[in-house]
């Protein structure tokens, strides 16, 4: 189940590049959490239920497939853009 509020988490081991997108959609009213990596976000994820979550698929942080399994086990993930 996903917070009803417009929300997301951005998932990038890149600092200046989270806080561009933070920047950005945070005038356009949405919530945001962050994470530098996966295992990390995956430990928000149940918390904070954001309604989308945008992930640098070039991190080395984050193995994107095995994050999209793991996102899917929280009951996330139905609609996925990649």
């Amino acid at each position: 189940m996903f917070s009803s509020k417009k929300s997301v988490m951005i998932i990038d081991d890149d600092l200046r590049r989270r806080k561009k997108v933070y920047d950005v959609l945070k005038i356009t009213g949405f919530d945001i959490f962050s994470a530098s990596t996966g295992q990390e976000a995956m430990g928000r994820l149940p918390r904070e239920k954001p309604r989308m979550v945008i992930v640098n698929a070039a991190s080395a942080a984050v193995d994107g497939i095995e994050f999209i399994r793991r996102l899917r086990t929280y009951g996330m993930g139905q609609k996925m853009i990649v």
